[in-house]
């Protein structure tokens, strides 16, 4: 499976969108060592993800051309959270919920 994606293609992932192949290597995680795709994202400079080998069946990758890949970049907006949006003040939101139950008991 992972000889279906050679360093340099380009690939859509439906968790962070359009990444560049960068190579398979092994990766050791909980004292376990297993091969893993890894993918640098085009909207995440810098990052890297990494795609267990074993996994890549379910992981909803497909390959894209580059041009597909840097319109993909442009249009990407993060995922919005499932519960509402994070406040911004997490302490000030804390402090409100905090007086809102001593209220309501």
């Amino acid at each position: 499976m992972a000889a279906d994606y050679a360093p340099g293609d380009y690939v859509a992932y439906a968790h962070v969108g359009a990444c560049r192949v960068v190579g398979v290597g092994d990766v050791t995680a909980e004292g376990e060592t297993f091969a893993a795709l890894s993918l640098a994202p085009l909207v995440y400079p810098g990052a890297i993800v990494r795609v267990p080998v074993a996994k890549l069946t379910g992981a909803r990758l497909r390959v894209v051309s580059a041009t597909d890949a840097e319109a993909m970049a442009e249009r990407w907006e993060p995922p919005r959270p499932k519960w509402g949006p994070t406040p911004f003040d997490v302490q000030r939101a804390r402090r409100i919920a905090s007086r809102r139950a001593l209220n309501t008991a």
